[in-house]
């Protein structure tokens, strides 16, 4: 499955490359780890989780490519249910090249994993942020707003509670989505 997204470069306009957006493959997992490096403002994984979130989690997770194979960003993300029988998608980590950065692709990688049949009975999608990540809130209020539900947030863990010196993680919740 692989998504095609074209968008204007300018008001001339002159379209710019597709860009495919596809779950990614075991062999992508280094890729990711670069993406994640060179991004910036990530927790940096180790590079074998990046191959696991290629594998075990690409079912729920997206590569974002330029039409030469260019990796331009990613989304990591993985399902669960609640013990309460609802289904709910984390996103873990958005990575945006920052020459990619202001084309939507973050909302499009979002958009193509729920659109996936696998994802279908997703009811929330929930992400913790930093309490200064600008475009992390967008992707979620967008969200909630192009689905008509709310976004709610909460604690999810304090500084202090890190190891090493951490801003809080903000919880942001949207749904129930239909």
């Amino acid at each position: 499955m692989a998504n095609a997204l074209h968008r204007n470069r300018d008001a001339a306009d002159e379209p710019d490359p597709v860009t495919t957006i596809r779950p990614p493959h075991l062999a992508d997992g280094s890729r990711l780890y670069a993406l994640a490096q060179q991004a910036g403002g990530l927790d940096l994984n180790s590079s074998y989780a990046y191959f696991l979130v290629a594998s075990h989690f690409s079912a729920s997770s997206a590569l974002v490519e330029d039409a030469a194979g260019k990796a331009l960003g990613f989304m990591s993300a993985y399902p669960f249910v609640t013990a309460q029988g609802q289904q709910h998608l984390f996103i873990w980590q958005v990575a945006v090249l920052k020459e990619a950065r202001g084309q939507g692709l973050a909302r499009a990688m979002l958009e193509d994993i729920l659109a996936r049949p696998a994802l279908a009975d997703i009811c929330f999608v929930e992400g913790t942020v930093g309490p200064d990540n600008d475009a992390s809130r967008r992707l979620f209020t967008g969200l909630a707003a192009r689905r008509a539900c709310p976004c709610e947030e909460s604690l999810f863990l304090a500084g202090n509670q890190f190891p090493e010196p951490h801003a809080d993680e903000l919880l942001l919740r949207v749904g129930p989505m239909q």
